[in-house]
Protein backbone atom coordinates (compact mmCIF):
# COMPACT_ATOMS: atom_id res chain seq x y z
CA UNK A 1 0.00 0.00 0.00
CA UNK A 2 2.76 2.40 0.49
CA UNK A 3 4.54 2.67 -2.77
CA UNK A 4 0.73 3.25 -3.97
CA UNK A 5 0.45 5.80 -1.99
CA UNK A 6 3.49 7.49 -3.16
CA UNK A 7 2.65 7.05 -6.91
CA UNK A 8 -0.69 8.26 -6.34
CA UNK A 9 0.89 11.78 -4.32
CA UNK A 10 3.51 11.89 -7.70
CA UNK A 11 0.49 11.97 -10.16
CA UNK A 12 -1.40 14.51 -7.74
CA UNK A 13 1.54 17.20 -7.74
CA UNK A 14 1.91 16.94 -11.28
CA UNK A 15 -1.33 17.30 -12.23
CA UNK A 16 -1.51 20.33 -9.80
CA UNK A 17 1.97 21.79 -11.33
CA UNK A 18 -0.39 22.51 -14.67
CA UNK A 19 -3.19 24.10 -12.54
CA UNK A 20 -4.32 27.90 -13.74
CA UNK A 21 -4.22 28.83 -10.19
CA UNK A 22 -0.87 30.49 -10.16
CA UNK A 23 -0.90 30.02 -5.74
CA UNK A 24 -1.73 26.43 -6.22
CA UNK A 25 0.94 26.10 -9.84
CA UNK A 26 3.49 27.94 -7.32
CA UNK A 27 2.71 25.37 -4.23
CA UNK A 28 2.87 22.17 -6.27
CA UNK A 29 6.29 23.06 -7.63
CA UNK A 30 7.62 23.61 -4.12
CA UNK A 31 6.18 20.00 -3.40
CA UNK A 32 7.03 18.56 -6.43
CA UNK A 33 11.04 19.43 -5.48
CA UNK A 34 10.90 17.91 -1.91
CA UNK A 35 8.86 14.69 -3.53
CA UNK A 36 11.72 14.55 -6.16
CA UNK A 37 14.29 15.02 -3.40
CA UNK A 38 13.59 11.34 -1.76
CA UNK A 39 11.99 9.25 -5.04
CA UNK A 40 13.84 10.78 -8.06
CA UNK A 41 17.10 8.68 -7.40
CA UNK A 42 16.43 5.09 -8.53
CA UNK A 43 19.46 4.50 -6.39
CA UNK A 44 17.55 5.82 -3.37
CA UNK A 45 14.14 3.26 -3.93
CA UNK A 46 14.07 0.74 -2.18
CA UNK A 47 12.97 -2.33 -3.97
CA UNK A 48 10.67 -4.21 -1.83
CA UNK A 49 8.11 -1.32 -2.18
CA UNK A 50 8.02 -2.34 -5.44
CA UNK A 51 8.52 -6.15 -5.20
CA UNK A 52 5.38 -6.10 -2.50
CA UNK A 53 3.23 -4.19 -5.78
CA UNK A 54 4.00 -6.97 -8.07
CA UNK A 55 3.20 -9.77 -5.71
CA UNK A 56 -0.56 -7.83 -5.30
CA UNK A 57 -1.71 -10.12 -8.10
CA UNK A 58 -4.18 -6.84 -9.17
CA UNK A 59 -1.51 -5.07 -10.04
CA UNK A 60 1.60 -7.14 -10.90
CA UNK A 61 4.24 -5.68 -12.57
CA UNK A 62 2.30 -3.80 -15.14
CA UNK A 63 1.36 -1.24 -12.88
CA UNK A 64 4.53 -0.64 -11.46
CA UNK A 65 6.30 -0.24 -14.78
CA UNK A 66 3.21 2.32 -15.70
CA UNK A 67 3.67 5.06 -13.13
CA UNK A 68 7.69 4.94 -13.65
CA UNK A 69 7.01 5.83 -16.90
CA UNK A 70 4.68 8.69 -15.87
CA UNK A 71 6.57 9.71 -13.19
CA UNK A 72 10.41 9.24 -14.38
CA UNK A 73 12.23 10.51 -17.23
CA UNK A 74 13.55 7.70 -19.60
CA UNK A 75 16.99 7.46 -18.40
CA UNK A 76 16.33 6.86 -14.95
CA UNK A 77 12.50 4.88 -15.59
CA UNK A 78 14.80 2.86 -17.43
CA UNK A 79 17.17 2.14 -14.86
CA UNK A 80 15.03 1.54 -12.43
CA UNK A 81 12.76 -0.91 -14.35
CA UNK A 82 16.21 -3.15 -15.07
CA UNK A 83 16.99 -2.85 -10.80
CA UNK A 84 13.50 -4.18 -10.45
CA UNK A 85 13.73 -6.94 -12.64
CA UNK A 86 16.49 -8.00 -11.80
CA UNK A 87 15.99 -7.58 -7.54
CA UNK A 88 12.82 -9.50 -8.26
CA UNK A 89 14.75 -12.49 -10.25
CA UNK A 90 17.72 -12.28 -7.55
CA UNK A 91 15.06 -12.28 -4.46
CA UNK A 92 13.33 -15.32 -6.23
CA UNK A 93 16.29 -17.45 -6.78
CA UNK A 94 17.26 -17.13 -3.47
CA UNK A 95 13.79 -18.94 -2.02
CA UNK A 96 13.94 -21.54 -5.47
CA UNK A 97 17.38 -22.64 -4.50
CA UNK A 98 16.07 -23.08 -0.71
CA UNK A 99 13.28 -25.16 -2.22
CA UNK A 100 15.17 -27.11 -4.35
CA UNK A 101 17.78 -27.78 -1.73
CA UNK A 102 14.56 -29.18 0.26
CA UNK A 103 12.66 -31.20 -2.44
CA UNK A 104 16.20 -32.68 -3.48
CA UNK A 105 16.54 -33.75 0.13
CA UNK A 106 13.44 -35.55 0.27
CA UNK A 107 13.70 -37.12 -3.30
CA UNK A 108 17.13 -38.52 -1.79
CA UNK A 109 15.66 -40.29 0.75
CA UNK A 110 13.13 -41.49 -1.76
CA UNK A 111 14.66 -42.59 -4.72
CA UNK A 112 17.00 -44.66 -1.86
CA UNK A 113 13.76 -46.03 0.00
CA UNK A 114 11.98 -48.42 -2.05
CA UNK A 115 9.31 -49.12 0.33
CA UNK A 116 8.19 -45.25 0.47
CA UNK A 117 8.52 -44.62 -3.36
CA UNK A 118 6.02 -47.54 -4.61
CA UNK A 119 5.91 -46.11 -8.48
CA UNK A 120 10.18 -44.85 -8.21
CA UNK A 121 8.66 -41.20 -9.14
CA UNK A 122 11.99 -39.80 -7.40
CA UNK A 123 14.07 -42.55 -8.47
CA UNK A 124 13.49 -41.36 -11.65
CA UNK A 125 13.32 -37.47 -11.59
CA UNK A 126 16.80 -37.59 -9.43
CA UNK A 127 18.57 -40.21 -12.55
CA UNK A 128 17.43 -38.15 -15.40
CA UNK A 129 17.19 -34.58 -13.33
CA UNK A 130 13.58 -33.49 -15.22
CA UNK A 131 11.37 -31.02 -14.13
CA UNK A 132 7.91 -31.22 -14.45
CA UNK A 133 7.65 -28.06 -15.66
CA UNK A 134 10.72 -25.89 -17.28
CA UNK A 135 8.91 -21.92 -16.88
CA UNK A 136 9.60 -20.58 -13.21
CA UNK A 137 6.96 -19.86 -10.98
CA UNK A 138 7.60 -16.23 -11.03
CA UNK A 139 7.61 -16.47 -14.86
CA UNK A 140 3.56 -17.93 -14.60
CA UNK A 141 2.65 -15.76 -12.15
CA UNK A 142 3.62 -12.86 -14.11
CA UNK A 143 1.99 -13.99 -17.26
CA UNK A 144 -1.54 -14.46 -15.85
CA UNK A 145 -3.79 -12.04 -15.98
CA UNK A 146 -4.68 -9.72 -12.92
CA UNK A 147 -6.92 -10.32 -10.74
CA UNK A 148 -10.52 -7.58 -11.06
CA UNK A 149 -9.76 -4.58 -8.71
CA UNK A 150 -11.63 -4.69 -5.69
CA UNK A 151 -11.50 -2.83 -2.63
CA UNK A 152 -12.66 -5.68 -0.27
CA UNK A 153 -9.47 -7.67 -2.20
CA UNK A 154 -7.90 -10.03 0.68
CA UNK A 155 -3.92 -10.38 -0.73
CA UNK A 156 -3.60 -13.02 2.05
CA UNK A 157 -6.18 -14.74 1.71
CA UNK A 158 -5.48 -15.05 -2.45
CA UNK A 159 -2.19 -16.34 -1.49
CA UNK A 160 -3.14 -18.73 0.49
CA UNK A 161 -5.77 -20.33 -1.75
CA UNK A 162 -3.01 -20.40 -4.65
CA UNK A 163 0.46 -21.09 -2.55
CA UNK A 164 -0.16 -24.71 -4.05
CA UNK A 165 0.38 -23.42 -7.21
CA UNK A 166 2.67 -20.77 -6.36
CA UNK A 167 4.68 -22.39 -3.45
CA UNK A 168 8.08 -20.61 -3.38
CA UNK A 169 6.37 -17.32 -4.20
CA UNK A 170 4.13 -18.09 -0.74
CA UNK A 171 7.13 -18.25 0.81
CA UNK A 172 8.29 -14.86 -0.68
CA UNK A 173 5.38 -13.05 -0.24
CA UNK A 174 4.70 -14.66 3.45
CA UNK A 175 8.08 -12.97 4.75
CA UNK A 176 7.91 -9.81 2.26
CA UNK A 177 4.28 -8.69 3.11
CA UNK A 178 5.16 -9.17 6.66
CA UNK A 179 7.65 -6.16 6.64
CA UNK A 180 6.24 -2.72 8.06
CA UNK A 181 7.03 0.13 6.41
CA UNK A 182 7.08 2.68 8.95
CA UNK A 183 8.27 2.46 12.61
CA UNK A 184 5.94 4.70 13.37
CA UNK A 185 3.46 2.49 15.61
CA UNK A 186 6.49 1.46 17.68
CA UNK A 187 7.67 4.80 18.20
CA UNK A 188 4.35 6.24 19.06
CA UNK A 189 4.04 4.08 22.13
CA UNK A 190 6.78 6.08 23.76
CA UNK A 191 4.77 9.60 22.75
CA UNK A 192 3.70 12.00 24.93
CA UNK A 193 1.63 13.18 22.69
CA UNK A 194 -2.38 12.38 22.74
CA UNK A 195 -1.35 8.77 24.15
CA UNK A 196 -2.06 7.61 27.60
CA UNK A 197 -0.01 5.37 29.33
CA UNK A 198 -1.56 2.41 30.93
CA UNK A 199 -0.71 -1.24 32.14
CA UNK A 200 -1.76 -2.31 28.44
CA UNK A 201 0.26 -0.33 26.49
CA UNK A 202 3.34 -0.30 28.90
CA UNK A 203 5.21 -1.85 31.85
CA UNK A 204 6.67 1.05 33.27
CA UNK A 205 5.58 1.92 36.67
CA UNK A 206 3.92 5.47 36.68
CA UNK A 207 7.03 7.08 38.66
CA UNK A 208 8.90 5.78 35.88
CA UNK A 209 7.01 7.39 33.54
CA UNK A 210 6.58 10.62 35.13
CA UNK A 211 10.67 10.84 35.86
CA UNK A 212 10.93 10.25 31.67
CA UNK A 213 8.96 12.70 30.57
CA UNK A 214 10.13 15.28 33.28
CA UNK A 215 13.49 14.55 32.36
CA UNK A 216 12.79 14.72 28.60
CA UNK A 217 10.93 18.18 29.14
CA UNK A 218 14.39 19.50 30.93
CA UNK A 219 17.18 18.24 28.49
CA UNK A 220 14.35 20.21 25.67
CA UNK A 221 14.79 23.40 27.92
CA UNK A 222 17.74 25.55 27.63
CA UNK A 223 16.55 27.84 30.26
CA UNK A 224 17.16 24.61 32.94
CA UNK A 225 20.88 23.34 31.03
CA UNK A 226 22.13 26.65 33.49
CA UNK A 227 20.38 25.15 36.95
CA UNK A 228 23.21 24.32 39.68
CA UNK A 229 23.62 22.04 41.90
CA UNK A 230 21.51 24.23 44.92
CA UNK A 231 18.66 25.18 42.72
CA UNK A 232 19.53 28.89 43.06
CA UNK A 233 18.67 29.85 39.59
CA UNK A 234 15.33 27.78 39.99
CA UNK A 235 14.08 29.72 42.41
CA UNK A 236 14.97 32.89 40.97
CA UNK A 237 12.99 31.72 37.99
CA UNK A 238 10.34 30.77 40.40
CA UNK A 239 10.06 34.48 41.88
CA UNK A 240 10.61 36.17 38.47
CA UNK A 241 7.23 34.22 37.34
CA UNK A 242 5.90 35.12 40.66
CA UNK A 243 6.23 38.97 39.90
CA UNK A 244 4.89 38.86 36.89
CA UNK A 245 1.90 36.95 37.90
CA UNK A 246 1.16 39.75 40.64
CA UNK A 247 2.06 42.40 38.20
CA UNK A 248 -0.64 41.50 35.72
CA UNK A 249 -2.96 40.94 38.06
CA UNK A 250 -3.07 44.62 39.57
CA UNK A 251 -2.83 45.76 35.97
CA UNK A 252 -5.87 43.86 34.86
CA UNK A 253 -7.94 45.10 37.73
CA UNK A 254 -6.46 48.47 37.54
CA UNK A 255 -7.72 48.62 33.69
CA UNK A 256 -11.57 47.23 34.98
CA UNK A 257 -12.06 49.89 37.50
CA UNK A 258 -10.84 52.57 35.07
CA UNK A 259 -12.99 51.16 32.58
CA UNK A 260 -15.91 50.65 35.24
CA UNK A 261 -16.31 54.65 35.74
Amino acid sequence: MYMKEVFAIGRFIRHSCDSVDFSTMSMAERMRVKYEKYWSNPDSVNMLLLIAIILNPMQKIEYVNYFLNYLFGEEKRGELKSKLSKCIKLLYQQYQSSEEASEADTQDVQANNINTDLHSIGFFLQATGRRTNTRSELDRYLQEECEPYSHKFDILNWWKVNSTRFPILGNMNREVLAIPVSMVASESVFSTGGRVFDPYRSSLTPKMVEALVCTGDWLKEDLFSALDDDGEVLQQVDQGIEFFSYFFSFYFIFVFVVFLF
